[in-house]
């Protein structure tokens, strides 16, 4: 799915999460720093498309708290 028209940095790791893969920046932003926001979060809580276990499914499994 690509998202086209007014995307903006701050939406762009969640909409990735949304199922999102596909952006058509706007030509006054910078390509480098809409990668950078997709690595914003290293965990999410909430389940995804990326992650269809939620974060308390997937510490059970590993043992961590």
């Amino acid at each position: 799915m690509r998202a086209i028209g007014d995307v903006l940095h701050d939406f762009l790791y969640f909409m990735k999460q949304c199922g999102f893969d596909a952006f058509v920046l706007r030509d006054d932003q910078e390509v480098q720093a809409a990668l950078s926001a997709l690595d914003t979060f290293s965990e999410g809580y909430q389940t995804s498309v990326l992650r269809p276990v939620p974060l308390f499914r997937r510490r059970l499994a590993t043992g961590k708290r």
